[in-house]
C-alpha cells in the first residue's frame, strides 16, 4: 500500500505526465472581465498579473487592483473584484498609471511625466500590502546620473518597470538627450535606493534604450528599439542610424554586466527588433515590427533557433509562459493590437498563441485569443501579462467607453495530434 501523501502527490502528477507523453495542449478560455472605472480613458495601457491578483493601469490618472473571487462566491460569472484603486500621491496625474508592475506583497506605478517640481522627470510610486489592504511606502526618483542633467530635464523616469523581491528596474527611454537610461533600485532597510544606472555602449539620442525590460533571476534585458539617422540629434544634427537590439546582463557581486548584445538575424533599422520582450530562465523572446524570435542561452552564449513573421505594433505585448515541466510544453502569447477582425472590427484586436514544437526548441502557431465581445479600435492585446495558469490581457481603446481588461484561463489539456 502507498502512503497516502505518496497518493497524491502522484494524482496530482499524473495530468502532466499525460501532457508529456501524449502531445497534450492546454485550452485557453476566457475566465473575467475587470471593469473600468467610469470615465476613466486609456484602462488597461499597462497590465500586471501575479496569481490572483492584476493590477490595471490607466495612462492619465489611475491604476486599479483586481482579485479574482474566491470559489462559490455569489458573483455575477466571469467578474472579479475591485480591491482598491491608486491615484498620484502629490495630486498631479503625470500619466501616473503609464506602467505597473506587481509582486506578491508590493506594487509599483510609474508617472513619466509627473514630478511637480521638474518638467516631465517622473517618479514611481511603492505601495505595500498590510492586511487587506495596499499602503503608500515610497516615491522612487533617480538620485545621481552618469551625465548631471540640467536643471528641468525631460526625463520621462517610470515610463516602464519591472519588480521582483527587492529589486526595481524602471526604465526612461526618452532620457533627456540621450539612447535611454535603465536604473537599477535594491530594497535595504524597507526602502528601494539607487544601486546602478546603465546605458548603452553608443549613446545615439532617441534609440530607446530602456523601451523593454525583462528580469529573470540574476538575468537582464533591456531592449532599444534603434533608429537615429538625420536630423535626430540636439539642434537637428544627424544621428548615426541604430539597429534594435537586446542588450542582456548577468548579476556579479551585487552589480549587472553586459553578457551579450542580440540583434535580429534580419535585423533592419526600420525593424524596431526589442521594443517588446520576456524572459524565463534561458530562453528570451524578442518581438520587432515583423517577427517575433526566440533566443536560447547555452554555455553563456545567446542564439536564435527559431522565428516567426507577425505583425502589429513592436510595443505590443509578448509573454512566454513557461510550462515549468518541458519548453516543448511552453506557451507564447504575441499581442496584435491592430488586427481587424472583419468589417466594423477594424483594430479590434487579438492574441496570438504559439506552443512548444514538439521536437527542437522554437513553436507552432496555435490559433488566437479574442474578446469575447469585440468592438472597433479596442486595441485588443496592446498589454498582456502571465501569472500561473492565467493571462491579463488589455485593450486600451481610445474610446473610454470600450476600453477593457480580460482574464483567459487555461483549461485541463486535451489531445493533439503528434
Amino acid at each position: 500500500m502507498l502512503p497516502t501523501r505518496l497518493k497524491i502527490c502522484l494524482l496530482l502528477l499524473l495530468p502532466l505526465v499525460a501532457m508529456s507523453a501524449w502531445g497534450l495542449s492546454l485550452i485557453w478560455s476566457y475566465e473575467a472581465h475587470l471593469p473600468a472605472p467610469v470615465n476613466t480613458s486609456q484602462f488597461a495601457s499597462s497590465v500586471a498579473l501575479n496569481g490572483n491578483l492584476g493590477l490595471v493601469g490607466s495612462s492619465p490618472q489611475t491604476a486599479v487592483l483586481y482579485q479574482a473571487p474566491p470559489p462559490n462566491t455569489p458573483l455575477p460569472p466571469h467578474l472579479w473584484l475591485k480591491v482598491q484603486q491608486f491615484v498620484p500621491q502629490s495630486g498631479a496625474t503625470g500619466l501616473f498609471g503609464r506602467a505597473v508592475a506587481l509582486d506578491v506583497d508590493r506594487l509599483a506605478i510609474g508617472a513619466p511625466y509627473g514630478d511637480p517640481q521638474l518638467v516631465n522627470n517622473g517618479y514611481v510610486d511603492l505601495y505595500e500590502r498590510s492586511g487587506s489592504s495596499w499602503s503608500f511606502v515610497q516615491k522612487v526618483v533617480p538620485t545621481s546620473f552618469d551625465t548631471p542633467p540640467p536643471l528641468h530635464p525631460e526625463l520621462f523616469f517610470g515610463d516602464l518597470m519591472v519588480l521582483k523581491g527587492d529589486t526595481l528596474i524602471v526604465g526612461s527611454q526618452h532620457f533627456y538627450d540621450t539612447a535611454g537610461r535603465v536604473f537599477v533600485f535594491e530594497r535595504n532597510g524597507g526602502l528601494f535606493n539607487q544601486t546602478q544606472q546603465l546605458k548603452p555602449p553608443i549613446d545615439v539620442r532617441e534609440t530607446a534604450f530602456g523601451g523593454a525590460i525583462a528580469l529573470s533571476g540574476d538575468t537582464l534585458a533591456i531592449g532599444r528599439g534603434g533608429r537615429g539617422g538625420a536630423g535626430s540629434g540636439p539642434n537637428g544634427m544627424d544621428e548615426p542610424l541604430v539597429a534594435g537590439e537586446v542588450h542582456v546582463y548577468v548579476r556579479s557581486n551585487g552589480l549587472w554586466v553586459v553578457q551579450q548584445v542580440l540583434t535580429a538575424p534580419d535585423s533592419e533599422v526600420s525593424n524596431e527588433f526589442g521594443r517588446a520582450l520576456d524572459l524565463h530562465g534561458n530562453r528570451l523572446v524578442v518581438r520587432s515590427k515583423t517577427a517575433v524570435y526566440l533566443f536560447v542561452r547555452s554555455g553563456g552564449v545567446w542564439t536564435s533557433p527559431w522565428q516567426h513573421a507577425v505583425t502589429g505594433s513592436p510595443t505590443a505585448g509578448v509573454v512566454l509562459r513557461p510550462s515549468g515541466v518541458k519548453t516543448t510544453e511552453d506557451d507564447l502569447f504575441v499581442g496584435n493590437p491592430n488586427k481587424s477582425l472583419g468589417p466594423g472590427l477594424e483594430s479590434a484586436g487579438h492574441v496570438l498563441r504559439f506552443t512548444g514544437a514538439p521536437s527542437g526548441p522554437g513553436f507552432v502557431a496555435h490559433g488566437s485569443l479574442q474578446d469575447p465581445s469585440p468592438t472597433s479600435n479596442a486595441r485588443f492585446g496592446q498589454s498582456l501579462s502571465a501569472s500561473g495558469d492565467r493571462l491579463l490581457v488589455g485593450a486600451p481603446s481610445t474610446v473610454v467607453a470600450e476600453t477593457r481588461a480580460r482574464v483567459f484561463r487555461a483549461q485541463m489539456p486535451r489531445r493533439v495530434s503528434p
